[in-house]
């Protein structure tokens, strides 16, 4: 077996998309979403969360991500769109493992 078979990444399986990411997916953002974050941790302005529906194809369904710093402008049906500080890429923060989050989830939507 070479190097490179070795270490090569594999790519995890197909995941099925959990039914609440296709209830966020449902919502109309009115911006293009460019992935939603499930289990999302926060770490200080970033979110590391497994993502779905990446909008570059890069990131298969399922798979972690960490954004780039990011702040909440809009919240509907119990999820929150997201920016990136750049203004250039939104997600949909689907769920959180951080009780201010989901204490957040918990508001009226505006």
């Amino acid at each position: 077996m070479s190097a490179a078979e070795r270490f090569s990444v594999k790519r995890a399986p197909p995941t099925s998309v959990p039914q609440v990411v296709l209830e966020a997916k449902s919502v109309d953002w009115g911006v293009a979403v460019d992935a939603y974050l499930f289990e999302a941790g926060q770490i200080g302005g970033h979110y590391s969360a497994r993502a779905y529906f990446d909008c570059s194809g890069q990131i298969g369904d399922g798979e972690t991500v960490l954004t780039p710093p990011v702040r909440s402008i809009r919240r509907a049906r119990g999820f929150t769109l997201l920016q990136s500080e750049s203004g250039r890429d939104y997600y949909v923060l689907v769920s959180s493992i951080d009780a201010d989050d989901i204490d957040a989830g918990n508001e009226a939507d505006a």
